[in-house]
């Protein structure tokens, strides 16, 4: 199974899942870059009239982890952001 070549058994997923329930934000590629590259995306998309609700979802995730500070920090470190909104903890359990 985890040969699939499927994406949620895929190299950045592998590397990804891990780090973030293990609460491993070193940047890998920040949150920063993340929303700046968002927020590029939905401008493009709406200046040709094409709706992005997912990708604006997106953006406002990351603009919040941003204001929270998080934007040095990994674009995963976004599930801070997510774990304080839900009051559900995400991370592994030791």
């Amino acid at each position: 199974m985890l040969d699939s070549g499927a994406a949620s058994v895929s190299g950045l997923f592998r590397d990804v899942a891990p780090r973030a329930v293990d609460g491993d934000f070193d940047p890998v590629f920040s949150l920063a870059l993340m929303r700046k590259d968002n927020a590029l995306a939905v401008e493009l998309a709406s200046a040709s009239g094409v709706p992005t609700p997912v990708t604006a979802a997106a953006l406002a995730l990351h603009t919040r982890g941003v204001d929270a500070g998080l934007g040095d920090r990994d674009s995963i470190a976004v599930l801070s952001v997510l774990e304080h909104d839900s009051g559900v903890p995400a991370r592994r359990q030791v």
